[in-house]
């Protein structure tokens, strides 16, 4: 696939002169305007037109504003809350963990090239590139270690709150909150919670 660089450049080049917004999102808005149904950019497996990569931008950029980002804020992505995974997880090819959230199950995302397991999700496979994902319902694994987290809420204090790492059934580890505290080699069962967090129930 081209460098994000390589594509803002090539964007650039052929965007119309009146277009003053120079993001990547405004500028595959021009490209899709003028071509959408082209190739614009691809992987050894799968090509993307105009249209979809503008989709795609577009379905992220309006999940982060839907939860109050602002033009110019920074986003993080870090493996404790997968926060943009979750909200990035409606293009169905590309499967992050919306629909797992919707459900309230937890999945990971299998392979179908090569059955390598993950989660979250990418967009395309690190043993074999594919962009080909199956999602397998995950309930149940085991704490690896665990740790407390003491939350403090102004000057009343706090509460603790208990994470873990987790192995879940299938392989991949996650980070999941404890209903309480476990020790390593609880057998946990795991579903979504109400903020979309992964959330260990012993059993």
């Amino acid at each position: 696939m081209e460098p994000v660089e390589t594509l803002v450049e090539h964007c650039n080049s052929e965007a119309p002169r009146l277009v003053a917004d120079r993001t990547l999102p405004a500028l595959l808005a021009a490209r899709a305007a003028r071509n959408g149904n082209a190739p614009l950019f691809s992987d050894r497996t799968t090509t993307w037109t105009g249209a979809e990569a503008l989709d795609i931008a577009a379905r992220r950029a309006g999940a982060l504003a839907a939860q109050g980002v602002k033009r110019g804020d920074h986003v993080a992505q870090a493996q404790l809350v997968h926060a943009v995974d979750a909200l990035d997880a409606s293009d169905r090819r590309r499967p992050r963990t919306r629909s797992a959230r919707c459900a309230m199950t937890f999945h990971v995302f299998r392979c179908r090239q090569c059955a390598t397991t993950l989660f979250p999700a990418r967009y395309f496979c690190p043993a074999c590139g594919g962009a080909q994902w199956d999602e397998c319902v995950v309930e149940r694994g085991f704490v690896a270690e665990s740790t407390v987290v003491r939350r403090r809420v102004g000057a009343e204090g706090g509460h603790d709150v208990h994470l873990a790492s987790v192995v879940t059934s299938a392989g991949p580890v996650v980070i999941a909150r404890l209903d309480q505290a476990m020790p390593s080699g609880a057998a946990v069962r795991l579903d979504i919670d109400d903020a979309g967090g992964i959330h260990a129930h012993g059993v």
